[in-house]
C-alpha cells in the first residue's frame, strides 16, 4: 500500500518534469507553469482572464506559444490561412454533422 501511495503522490512530479524538458512540444517558448500542467490555463478561462493572458504571454514569449502541456497558439495571419484554408491538392477535412447541419 505505502508503494502505491508513494507512487501516486510522485506522478504530479514526473508528469511536470516530463512536459517541461522531454514532451514533443517542450522545444517552444512559454511560461513554465504552463508548458508543466493545464491548470494554469484552465484557472485562467474559468476567471474570464484568458484572452488578456494569452495576449500578454504572445507579447513575451512571440508569435508561436506553447499555451499548455500539448497546445499551441499562433498568432499571426499566415498561421491562421495555413491551418484553417482549404489547401489545393488536398481534400477538405469532414465536418461532424453534429455541429455543421445545413438548413
Amino acid at each position: 500500500m505505502d508503494v502505491a501511495k508513494c507512487l501516486w503522490m510522485q506522478y504530479p512530479l514526473y508528469t511536470s518534469i516530463r512536459n517541461l524538458y522531454f514532451h514533443p512540444l517542450s522545444k517552444f517558448p512559454g511560461p513554465k507553469t504552463w508548458t508543466m500542467s493545464r491548470l494554469p490555463y484552465v484557472v485562467s478561462l474559468l476567471g474570464g482572464g484568458l484572452l488578456d493572458d494569452m495576449t500578454s504571454i504572445h507579447e513575451q514569449y512571440g508569435d508561436i506559444v506553447r499555451m499548455a502541456p500539448d497546445e499551441l497558439s499562433f498568432a499571426t495571419k499566415d498561421a491562421w490561412q495555413e491551418i484553417y484554408v482549404h489547401r489545393q491538392g488536398h481534400n477538405n477535412f469532414t465536418k461532424s454533422e453534429t455541429w455543421y447541419k445545413g438548413s
